[in-house]
């Protein structure tokens, strides 16, 4: 009787564990099962790159499938296999498709979200027959989702292994784009948002690539977009804790005639009783892309105030410091007594203009400290030479001021009034 060597065995097992280990079921391929139906499972789900992903904590219905259609061509584009979902009772952001029979090989999945056949398809897509499909989408209306949900498409080329099963990802990505704002207010008063306009965005039913073009952004023509609001935004409402309005707009390229070369945003607001435009450039932003979502930072408040202060310190002494501590807070510094002039100047950040101002009827109003204490002479504002001038005593100590400013248009009417506190220190 012939014993089979212990060892040997061993070793076999050994090796062909190893090469188990070292293999994942989609690298195992069976020459058994050449030329046999693969049994592929699909994920679909709505992109997820770090680049272009929406935040699903701010998702709205539309932004996710209602419904969905996968074609299957081989690499001359014959229809393999064309599935597609009835519309869902809720929409969903990722779904898993039963198994669909494919042979192994090169395919191209074309997959949709939000559409019909028809919108896609040339003619009626039939399995064995040459995909036709429409090379454009008509861009939807800008603003708000389609009562279909978003648009999607894709086209990703998948080999499919000789395997018994193989399990796919496929993404769709959203043709629209969506813009956030997030809107903080140091301006000293409430200021409601009535409108907000974007330049350059591609108009509805303009001819958009029904797939992910090659470049970043494909738009054939651009006009502004206005998106109707009405949102409150308190004083005191930070950039940590903004108010929020989203909107959605079509993918959308400056052209290079385009003047300036970049995309504006302007806001039409009422502060009070005024109305007025706030303009925010936005620099170097050239495109919105597909399945973008740019998030935009905005300070309501558009100027900014400088103050200059002048003293006449003896030889020695440091002069007065001016400094800004953010959120229209001022504080000056005096190392000594004596006369003192301090010098406002207001800019437009939008376009750096100086503008023009006076003192508001609220004027100056001392909103902690004692006067009388520290100043010899307490401060006042001179209208002809637009500064505010008095003499600070020796005494240590600190008052607050408020001061409000009315910037004035061309005509002299009030564009804005603006609110500022300023702390005054003798150290």
């Amino acid at each position: 009787m012939k014993h089979s060597n212990p060892y040997s065995f061993i070793a076999w097992l050994a090796a062909v564990l190893l090469f188990t280990a070292c293999s994942s079921e989609n690298d195992l391929t069976d020459p058994q099962l050449e030329g046999l139906p693969v049994q592929v499972d699909i994920n679909l789900s709505t992109t997820r790159q770090p680049t272009t992903r929406w935040d699903d904590s701010q998702a709205v219905n539309g932004e996710m499938m209602n419904n969905w259609i996968i074609i299957v061509t081989d690499t001359s584009d014959k229809i393999e296999q064309l599935i597609s979902s009835a519309s869902y009772a809720g929409e969903k952001e990722k779904d898993a498709i039963s198994s669909i029979a494919l042979a192994s090989g090169t395919k191209h999945f074309y997959s949709f979200a939000n559409v019909s056949l028809a919108d896609i398809a040339n003619g009626t897509p039939a399995i064995g027959t040459i995909l036709s499909l429409k090379t454009t989408y008509p861009a939807p209306a800008n603003g708000a989702i389609p009562a279909t949900g978003i648009p999607m498409s894709n086209k990703q080329t998948i080999q499919i292994l000789n395997v018994q099963q193989q399990t796919i990802e496929l993404e769709v990505v959203r043709l629209m784009a969506k813009v956030t704002l997030q809107l903080a207010n140091s301006s000293g008063t409430a200021i409601t948002v009535n409108s907000a306009t974007l330049s350059a965005i591609t108009t509805a039913t303009t001819a958009i690539s029904l797939l992910p073009p090659a470049s970043a952004t494909k738009a054939a023509s651009v006009a502004s977009y206005t998106h109707p609001t009405t949102l409150s935004v308190p004083d005191g409402t930070t950039a940590a804790s903004p108010q929020v309005l989203s909107f959605y707009i079509n993918e959308s390229a400056l052209n290079a005639t385009d003047a300036p070369p970049y995309h504006t945003l302007s806001l039409t607001t009422t502060q009070g009783t005024t109305t007025n435009e706030l303009r925010y450039a936005l620099l170097n932003w050239n495109s919105f892309s597909r399945n973008e979502h740019s998030i935009i930072p905005i300070a309501l408040d558009d100027y900014r105030l400088t103050i200059v202060a002048r003293d006449y310190p003896p030889i020695g002494v440091y002069p007065a410091v001016v400094v800004s501590n953010g959120e229209g807070t001022f504080t000056v510094t005096f190392s000594d007594g004596g006369d003192f002039e301090l010098i406002p100047s207001i800019t437009r950040l939008s376009d750096g203009a100086e503008m023009n101002f006076e003192l508001a009827s609220s004027g100056m109003t001392v909103l902690s400290g004692d006067p009388a204490a520290l100043f010899v002479t307490p401060p006042t504002y001179n209208a002809t030479t637009k500064e505010v001038v008095g003499t600070i005593g020796t005494t240590t100590g600190t008052v607050l001021y408020q001061f409000s400013f009315n910037v004035l248009n061309a005509d002299n009417s009030v564009a804005r009034t603006l609110t500022y506190k300023l702390y005054i220190i003798q150290q």
